[in-house]
């Protein structure tokens, strides 16, 4: 249990840091996705992209269904999907009709980049504080996909790339809430989640 909360943690974060720094209007594509630290890949999975939305559906180490994470930004929702057919709901942070917006008090510097996979990049540190804690980020945006992020390396050399990136429409159902997915009450807090997932 410890681990699949470690994971989701993991997960959520660089979801999070990826999806915020992204253009307003996204590419449709798909593409290989691994969560890494330092040399070490210790996730992979699938990320998928269409104008307004995300979905990226990772596989941890020693875990046997993957995680999915589903982020409307037309909607400014972000949905993680549970094995058990359940998900959770956020909010997303902040206004995604402005390009690459970085929330109130943080920074981002950006410069040239190299050219990871065939695409030139330019490379942004983003810094800012988080739970009262000061942390940074550092993500490479492909200047031929619309400035989408390709990579991303945050604290402990830990984060996400993305891999074999395949420019085409995506099925609308992806970045849909599956039918017959119940919504975790937020009150319950991890507690009500551990009860729902021991079911």
């Amino acid at each position: 249990m410890k681990r699949f909360f470690c994971a989701l943690s993991l997960v959520l974060t660089a979801s999070s840091f990826t999806a915020q720094a992204q253009p307003a209007v996204l590419p449709d594509l798909s593409a290989d996705v691994q969560m890494v630290q330092g040399d070490k890949v210790f996730g992979q999975g699938k990320i998928y992209m269409t104008q307004a939305a995300t979905r990226m559906e990772m596989t941890i180490q020693g875990m046997s269904q993957p995680l999915i994470n589903v982020s409307r930004l037309d909607r400014k929702v972000m949905w993680m999907l549970m094995p058990n057919k359940t998900y959770m709901e956020q909010p997303l942070p902040w206004d995604h009709a402005v390009v690459n917006e970085v929330p109130a008090g943080w920074t981002q510097d950006c410069g040239p980049g190299e050219i990871i996979d065939g695409h030139p990049t330019d490379k942004c540190v983003i810094k800012g504080t988080m739970a009262g804690k000061a942390t940074s980020t550092t993500i490479w945006k492909a200047k031929d996909l619309n400035g989408i992020v390709i990579r991303n390396i945050g604290e402990g050399n830990s984060g996400m790339v993305l891999k074999n990136i395949v420019a085409m429409p995506q099925p609308a159902n992806l970045f849909e809430i599956p039918a017959g997915y119940q919504k975790l009450d937020p009150s319950a807090g991890m507690s009500g989640m551990m009860k729902k997932r021991g079911k």
